[in-house]
């Protein structure tokens, strides 16, 4: 995979989308461009509600299809449900969330995050 710019020219610079919705993207480490032209952004150092809301504002900025990849958030204790049902409620508009851990599906679904199975990716989409 390549390194590609963070900010791309159809996406909202950070600091001006900070200030309309006081979220940052600080913590996002690598952005690469797989071989199917897809871009995959590497938020796997994120494990917060915040951070993982942050996350999402960041990947609806990309034009073109959109999923997410991921475990949920661990060790939530009682709140589990909770934020995982916000969580998919956030993912409602996505064409896709893959969810690699058993555990949080059900709450994210009933978000209404669109559960899928697998990815195909092409030139344009992008995955969290």
């Amino acid at each position: 995979m390549n390194l590609v710019l963070l900010f791309p020219q159809d996406l909202i610079p950070n600091t001006n989308h900070a200030r309309i919705t006081g979220r940052r993207y600080d913590h996002i480490k690598e952005i690469h461009k797989a071989k199917s032209g897809a871009i995959i952004i590497d938020n796997s150092y994120n494990t917060n509600r915040e951070g993982f809301l942050a996350s999402l504002d960041y990947l609806k900025l990309y034009r073109g299809r959109k999923y997410v990849v991921t475990p949920g958030i661990i060790e939530l204790g009682n709140m589990t449900r909770q934020v995982h049902e916000e969580l998919g409620s956030e993912m409602k508009d996505l064409d896709g969330v893959v969810v690699s851990r058993p555990g949080v599906e059900e709450y994210l679904k009933q978000g209404g995050a669109n559960i899928i199975e697998s990815l195909i990716l092409q030139p344009g989409d992008t995955v969290l």
